[in-house]
């Protein structure tokens, strides 16, 4: 192996240590939001545990997935965005008497959101660590049988 080579699987491993170091970080981010909400705030700490094991896969790995990343930043940007929206509705309240309600459902929506970037990172992290789903898993079983 040249020694270029070696420089280019050293740049690339940094690079996988600073996306996956990037995750870790999001992650951390949506961990210190405190969320009245229960129905989000359970959706929040279920996305934050998969995202838990996503990093250690990865680290364990030495690799990452990008479109997990992204499901990692999706869900931090869908729970600020659901944030905002209640400090508006809470401001609007204290300062004016025509507040408007926030649009029913909102809250199931990010629920909805953060559960389907959830199973995008499992099945990302099934991809890095070369794991079996359980209903792959099962279905072989099945068949060996």
């Amino acid at each position: 192996m040249k020694l270029r080579d070696l420089l280019d699987l050293r740049s690339s491993g940094d690079r996988n240590r600073e996306k996956i170091d990037e995750a870790a970080e999001m992650r951390k981010r949506l961990s210190f939001l405190r969320i009245a909400d229960a129905g989000v705030a359970e959706a929040v700490s279920y996305f934050s545990l998969v995202a838990g094991e996503y990093i250690e896969g990865c680290r364990a790995a030495g690799l990452y997935d990008p479109v997990a990343n992204d499901a990692f930043r999706d869900s931090l940007e869908v729970v600020t965005a659901y944030l905002r929206e209640l400090d508006r509705e809470s401001t609007e309240k204290r300062f004016n008497d025509k507040a408007e309600k926030p649009e029913a459902g909102f809250g199931a929506r990010v629920v909805l959101a953060l559960k389907e970037n959830a199973r995008i990172v499992r099945e990302r992290l099934a991809t890095i660590s070369g794991e079996l789903s359980p209903a792959d898993t099962l279905d072989i079983r099945e068949e060996l049988k």
